[in-house]
């Protein structure tokens, strides 16, 4: 993140970041793990554990979505940009990737809306899932979590794109 942070804000980062980090590790390694066990289980003991494949699609889905949010804060996140590549000057891609970013925040911040509906909507039907009966809304609370994080860094990234192209001169 290169948007100028006070101290204090900048610790609170960190301590966001590492524990975004620490959540995204663990799921990965319990993911990792149940799926060891569900692939012993059925192929060196001949027995399944009810209810590990609904636990393993759980936890990748919260893998995925906070992953994802990790991603957009080392703007790591995937981009299809020719502007990078094509010879025109510093200005004109200072423009296109802060309209890029712009899209991004406003698409992301849509889904976020729509995915907390969705969980309202599972909240109120009370969905459960079909072995575990776990309520829905707990697996789907990922989805507005992850973009509501990944929203948040684009909006950053955005306004350091906005302020590069305000602030920084094109060098001849």
């Amino acid at each position: 993140m290169s948007f100028p942070l006070s101290s204090p804000w900048r610790a609170i980062w960190r301590l966001k970041v590492r524990l975004l980090r620490g959540v995204v590790t663990a799921a990965g390694g319990l993911l990792t793990l149940a799926i060891l066990v569900q692939i012993a289980s059925r192929y060196l003991f001949r027995t399944s554990i009810l209810g590990i494949e609904e636990v393993i699609l759980y936890l990748a889905v919260w893998f995925y979505f906070l992953g994802a949010a990790l991603g957009a804060e080392q703007r790591e996140h995937i981009s299809a940009s020719l502007v990078d590549v094509l010879a025109i000057g510093e200005t004109p891609k200072r423009w296109v990737h802060w309209f890029a970013s712009l899209l991004a925040v406003i698409i992301c911040a849509w889904m976020t809306w729509w995915a907390i509906g969705l969980v309202e909507w599972s909240w109120q039907m009370n969905m459960r899932s079909t072995e575990l009966r776990v309520p829905v809304w707990l697996i789907q609370a990922s989805i507005p979590a992850g973009l509501g994080l990944m929203t948040f860094y684009l909006l950053v990234e955005c306004a350091d794109n906005l302020r590069r192209l305000v602030c920084d001169k094109e060098v001849a």
